[in-house]
């Protein structure tokens, strides 16, 4: 019997309050036309396969103006201001896809229980055939010279290439699962103590070893609001590895752990609904 196909869609996406500079730029220039045009656009955006629609052919060209409620004249006009703003990717848009890598950023914890994670970047440039030098895009709206661009562009590509091997993702759901929490792995401030903790030569089993070791002494303590990324993963993250076992004596209650496990996927599906 075959198998379900992999779904490549999200039925939803965070809606955050604090915006960057597109959306001021877009309410300034278009009023709530402007507003809307970007989440339609989203919308789309999440149930297009692979998160990328195709404006190669006039059916889905005039859909997507029907879609965003806009007139020809004026989606195309927004959707260059969106590709210079780099809200949409420029790439994709001179090859007449409509792209976006912090959509894609924003929706990753949607394909957390799937086999297939979400792709990446440079996955769909492959897929779609788009030319690009793999510069990562940002929600930025000044303008810069084509060599200023490439090294700024080249040092993200670089910064990002060294972070290949450290599994922020990995780390901070293994603390969610362990204390019932919900630390986000994208945040800076967390990865940036992770990150600062594998250029000093410590492991994923080093950051599993102490984020049990904690979660076993401080857990239904006054000191459970300290089972935090920047309190595990700071400057005691060592003397914490090496302490020789929980000041508690015993092994973390199972059946506690077993329902923050549920108590986190209840929470996680909640938010999704």
């Amino acid at each position: 019997m075959a198998g379900r196909k992999e779904k490549h869609t999200v039925d939803y996406f965070p809606h955050y309050v604090n915006h960057k500079k597109t959306m001021h730029i877009l309410q300034q220039k278009y009023g709530n036309d402007g507003y809307a045009f970007w989440f339609k656009l989203l919308e789309l955006l999440g149930k297009s396969e692979y998160h990328v629609y195709d404006l190669n052919n006039t059916e889905n060209l005039l859909y997507f103006y029907s879609e965003v409620n806009s007139t020809e004249e004026r989606g195309k006009e927004t959707l260059e201001l969106l590709a210079r703003l780099k809200a949409v990717d420029p790439d994709f848009y001179n090859s007449g896809y409509i792209y976006s890598e912090n959509f894609c950023e924003g929706i990753k914890d949607a394909y957390r229980k799937r086999t297939e994670n979400i792709k990446t970047r440079q996955e769909l440039c492959t897929l779609f055939s788009i030319s690009t030098a793999g510069n990562s895009i940002n929600d930025v709206s000044n303008s810069q010279s084509k060599v200023k661009y490439s090294k700024v562009n080249k040092s993200k590509v670089n910064k990002s290439k060294e972070e290949e091997n450290i599994p922020f993702k990995e780390i901070i759901e293994y603390l969610n699962e362990t204390t019932g929490k919900q630390y986000r792995h994208q945040t800076e401030k967390t990865k940036s103590v992770i990150r600062a903790r594998f250029n000093e030569g410590f492991t994923f089993e080093d950051f599993k070893t102490v984020i049990f070791k904690k979660t076993a002494d401080w857990r239904g303590t006054e000191n459970d609001l300290y089972l935090r990324p920047e309190t595990l993963f700071g400057t005691k993250f060592e003397g914490y590895l090496n302490q020789v076992k929980p000041l508690k004596q015993e092994k973390p209650d199972m059946g506690e752990y077993i329902k923050k496990r549920l108590e986190y996927a209840e929470r996680i599906e909640h938010e999704q609904k």
